[in-house]
């Protein structure tokens, strides 16, 4: 939609699937649809092309840099990269997991929180991970997979809302997770 009030549609090759998950960053547009394609396209010249296949979810750095992407790469088996925004090559390798998903970058673009559940590689749960050294720090061993990560403005806290399905109210709560200099993180 321009400032005008017109709208311009976006043609994308595989119309009929759903949009699952959509993020704008400056001209372009990622968007995953329900048949697991990551697309990118760009808002002025209209054109749209598939970045990755088999993604799980996806989450863009605020500033623009990094692309973290959680791609199927075996029947069992969600690997977490991140890369370029374009996507075009190959990413570090971040994790691995059986289910990983609920991508969050911190604010300031230092730090990627995840959720993972892999119980045969004994990383499960919910994880920060440090995107230039590559340290990760285990915050929680309950895997959320539903609720999204949020992080405070001062990337010191992270927030995780859940409803406890197995309650007779369905009761829902927040959960605060603090960081601070003093916990250990260590190398992936």
């Amino acid at each position: 939609m321009k400032t005008d009030g017109t709208v311009t549609p976006l043609p994308l090759p595989n119309a009929e699937q759903p949009i699952l998950k959509a993020f704008a960053k400056q001209d372009h547009l990622y968007l995953l649809d329900a048949e697991q394609k990551l697309w990118i396209a760009e808002i002025t010249s209209l054109t749209a092309r598939v970045l990755r296949e088999q993604v799980g979810d996806f989450s863009l750095s605020p500033d623009g840099d990094t692309l973290a992407i959680a791609t199927r790469t075996a029947a069992d088996e969600i690997t977490l990269f991140s890369t370029a925004p374009s996507g075009e090559e190959a990413g570090t390798l971040v994790a691995k997991g059986r289910v990983l998903q609920q991508l969050s970058w911190s604010p300031d673009s230092q730090r990627l929180a995840f959720t993972t559940c892999s119980l045969g590689q004994g990383m499960s749960g919910l994880f920060v991970i440090d995107a230039k050294t590559g340290s990760t720090l285990p915050l929680f061993t309950h895997s959320n997979l539903e609720s999204p990560i949020i992080w405070s403005p001062t990337r010191r806290q992270l927030f995780v809302s859940e409803s406890d399905r197995y309650s007779e109210d369905g009761s829902a709560h927040t959960t605060v997770f603090r960081l601070t200099s003093k916990q250990k993180w260590s190398d992936f």
